[in-house]
């Protein structure tokens, strides 16, 4: 099973599989979500290989995949309430790992309310952890300050790009979890990986607190306390580990190519620092100014996305964001009528599912509101974003997503529109 973006390898390939070595509601939920992955890239397979390319695939009978995915689900669930509750803290651990991998299976389902239960059953577990004099040196405490708090705490980013409704994580700024140790005595890997999860913490900071934002399918406006915070916490962290971001100017061809994990991390700083840029403003002109940074967004992207390119018949499944938010941004709100139409084919390109981010999906989505925005302008290939009038750009947007029957409907609001238009029905 390949779930893990750049950051997550440790997690999955050791952390969860050694625990599954010896508790049962592990073990079946791995075999739970192995199986549901397999039927996933065997319906997308089917669905988006031509004729010619489908010639020789075999098919597999979807249904015993389904079924046997659906039952090792319902005997993990058995097994957790019947062996964990029971017991003490010292068992904590088992109980987090199991709602990550329930929460990881329903939205590899489609089911963002179901996984949204297990995440916040989760985040409650945390939090009453979190507030009893727990001994930070137990081998538990390690297991959850090193690998599930991270895990949880970018699940729950993830999730608040969806929705509101996400337990608060007031935890997240006392050091209570000890996500990182900068003592000078790290070295260069330990330093990459505290990079990523204190960058984790900052957009945490912003995404996890109730008060301070709306939907990124909206408006990405914060209050003026908010946003100063957020860049002086941007600021500080891009001082602590600027040597692990990419330089802007282009890598010279005798190099060796960069790492997944920097131009990760370069990918999302990259993201973060346009979203604070624009984040006390609503002015949907204002974010023709950074088309320098959504062409950087993009071409990091692109060295993420290509590597897989040539397997495009074995669809990716990652619990992790790792590019399809980024380029579903550039393509709804760059203007740019060439750098968004090369966003909205990466997105195509490579059969990615980000936990409930679908990369066909938010294709379909970008390519919708591309139309609108164009609609009347003549050769828009010539044109630049500013050719985009004000009145012609979606700000809101209102959807309901069946990834099960890959349809979507949604309305939308321009720029100064008092009420949105009517329901419109998407499909891929």
């Amino acid at each position: 099973m390949q779930f893990a973006a750049p950051f997550g390898n440790e997690f999955w390939t050791c952390l969860v599989l050694q625990i599954g070595e010896r508790e049962r509601s592990v073990k079946q939920a791995i075999v739970a979500l192995g199986a549901l992955h397999e039927s996933f890239k065997d319906e997308h397979l089917t669905l988006h290989l031509s004729p010619s390319q489908l010639e020789g695939t075999p098919q597999k009978p979807n249904w015993t995949l389904t079924n046997l995915a659906t039952s090792s689900y319902t005997k993990a669930l058995h097994e957790l309430n019947e062996n964990i509750l029971p017991k003490t803290w010292d068992g904590l651990h088992i109980s987090l790992l199991c709602c990550v991998l329930f929460t990881s299976f329903e939205w590899l389902r489609g089911s963002y309310a179901a996984a949204i239960i297990h995440l916040k059953s989760g985040l409650n577990i945390l939090r009453q952890w979190t507030s009893m004099a727990t001994s930070p040196n137990t081998p538990t405490a390690h297991i959850i300050r090193r690998h599930l708090a991270p895990m949880f705490v970018r699940l729950s980013i993830q999730a608040r790009t969806f929705s509101q409704d996400v337990t608060p994580m007031p935890w997240l700024s006392t050091g209570l979890l000890g996500f990182t140790d900068n003592n000078g005595a790290q070295n260069k890997e330990q330093h990459l990986r505290a990079a990523r999860i204190d960058l984790d913490a900052v957009c945490g900071e912003v995404y996890l607190q109730p008060s301070n934002l709306t939907l990124i399918s909206t408006n990405f406006t914060l209050s003026p306390p908010t946003a100063y915070e957020f860049s002086l916490r941007l600021a500080k962290w891009c001082a602590e580990y600027d040597t692990h971001l990419l330089p802007i100017i282009p890598i010279p061809l005798n190099e060796e190519a960069p790492r997944p994990e920097n131009i990760n991390l370069t990918l999302w700083y990259t993201m973060l620092s346009v979203l604070q840029a624009t984040s006390m403003t609503d002015d949907p002109m204002k974010l023709d100014e950074y088309t320098p940074q959504f062409t950087r967004v993009v071409q990091l992207a692109k060295m993420l996305v290509q590597p897989h390119t040539d397997t495009q018949d074995t669809p990716r499944f990652r619990v992790d964001m790792e590019t399809v938010p980024m380029l579903y941004h550039v393509a709804s709100k760059c203007r740019h009528p060439s750098l968004r139409r090369e966003a909205i084919a990466l997105l195509r390109s490579s059969a990615n599912r980000e936990g409930l981010w679908d990369g066909w999906a938010v294709a379909r989505l970008a390519e919708e509101i591309m139309e609108m925005e164009e609609e009347g302008l003549d050769r828009v290939e010539m044109r630049g974003a500013e050719d985009v009038p004000a009145q012609q750009r979606v700000c809101k947007l209102e959807e309901v997503t069946d990834l099960q029957s890959r349809t979507m409907r949604v309305r939308f609001m321009r720029w100064e529109e008092e009420k949105y238009g009517e329901w419109r029905v998407l499909a891929w």
